[in-house]
């Protein structure tokens, strides 16, 4: 899995306008393959700026990289210019790999966790099979709901 994220220094006293367009937007996220999660952080709070951060769960890199070059990312960016007046610089962009994943007390390393096949450290079921919900507490409601459809 992949991890995707911008920082964001939001000026002090922007921070209800910055959620707002975060909140109000259309991400169109529900509907590129390899999607998993988002989240909009709020972090610490700085002197002049209060730290954001855009969280987004992806299936690999590969298909992180493929929704930057489509018209779904075009979409969910086409104002993304009207709202540098409220953070400092440019957003910082960090990518990184999953390498371990830790959820219902079990750990997994990246290879084992996908929403979409049995991981072979999750906890066992009553009937001997992994337990379809223990892969990882993060997965969302849609892809568990994919996966038990199986």
């Amino acid at each position: 899995m992949f991890i995707a994220m911008n920082r964001f220094k939001v000026i002090k006293g922007s921070e209800a306008a910055f959620e707002s367009v975060w909140l109000s937007r259309d991400s169109h996220l529900d509907k590129v393959p390899g999607f998993v999660e988002f989240h909009l952080l709020k972090g610490p709070e700085a002197e002049d700026h209060t730290l954001y951060a855009s969280h987004t769960v992806w299936k690999n890199r590969a298909t992180f990289e493929a929704w930057t070059k489509s018209e779904a990312f075009r979409a969910a960016h086409h104002k993304a210019g009207d709202n540098k007046p409220l953070y400092l610089g440019h957003p910082q962009f960090e990518g990184f790999e999953i390498i371990q994943a830790v959820g219902g007390g079990k750990g997994m390393v990246a290879g084992n966790l996908r929403c979409n096949c049995y991981a072979p450290l999750a906890r066992r079921g009553r009937s001997g099979w992994p337990s379809r919900r223990a892969y990882c507490l993060r997965v969302s409601e849609a892809a568990i709901a994919a996966n038990t459809a199986r």
